[in-house]
């Protein structure tokens, strides 16, 4: 027997119907899907919307990213912002439970590998925009200004080569195809490191830009849609920014 899907309280319906000004509620589907939050479709007799139970990151935190997308959405990138409540938040807090409500967006989250060349580049501008913005939004938004330099961890490439060999040992003794495939990568990383010695930095200081990024860039927050040509691609809720140097490879 099948758990029944979780819905929100009656209660917390009426009181989000009330505070975003929502027409008759006909239906609240759960979808499953959601990796750290609850989510769910409500559609009503004036549209669709999704209803996010926040539960991953503090409401302050939830509060101040989602403020972050309206203003990256008045500043022309593509994101989806969320609807206001008639006091003018986006989280709306029911006791001890908080929720925010976004649009409907229909489309699909396609995997990287899945994306075209057109899609990837449309993808790659989006993200450039949204990081340059993110860096240039009023310190109201609730992004404090980067007033510190952020350092960055190198390794000398011996060492590197060393720590790859070692794992090339371990999957050479596990043996199984999922290892081969890790040896396989391990020679290539190798062979890059080999090649591009001579280019690791002689500090841990950036040499390029660095500031506030998209703190969980992954499929589920990017959808493409059916309704333009080209497909369009776009970020669809920044969840966490952090402080670490555009484009650093964390592996």
């Amino acid at each position: 027997m099948t758990n029944p899907a979780p819905q929100p309280p009656d209660d917390d319906l009426d009181r989000i119907r009330d505070a975003f000004q929502l027409e008759g509620i006909q239906t609240v589907a759960y979808l499953a899907h959601g990796l750290m939050n609850r989510n769910w479709q409500i559609t009503t007799t004036n549209g669709r919307y999704a209803l996010k139970q926040l539960l991953d990151i503090p409401v302050a935190t939830a509060r101040r990213n989602l403020r972050v997308l309206t203003a990256l959405h008045e500043g022309g990138v593509p994101v989806c912002p969320p609807l206001l409540t008639r006091d003018g938040d986006p989280v709306i807090e029911v006791d001890t439970r908080a929720y925010c409500l976004l649009p409907w967006l229909d489309g699909e989250h396609p995997n990287g590998p899945d994306l075209t060349t057109t899609q990837a580049q449309q993808l790659g501008t989006t993200i450039g925009r949204l990081h340059q913005q993110l860096n240039h939004l009023h310190p109201s938004i609730g992004l404090p200004a980067i007033t510190g330099t952020p350092t960055a961890r190198t390794v000398p490439p011996e060492q590197a080569i060393a720590e790859a060999r070692r794992f090339q040992t371990a999957a050479h003794a596990a043996g199984g195809p999922f290892d081969t495939t890790v040896i396989d990568l391990l020679d290539q990383r190798i062979a890059l490191i080999d090649k591009h010695a001579h280019a690791r930095p002689t500090d841990n200081l950036p040499k390029g830009p660095y500031g506030w990024t998209h703190g969980d860039l992954q499929h589920l927050h990017w959808a493409s849609y059916l309704s333009e040509l080209p497909l369009s691609v776009q970020s669809v809720m920044a969840r966490r920014r952090v402080c670490r140097p555009l484009g650093e490879h964390r592996g």
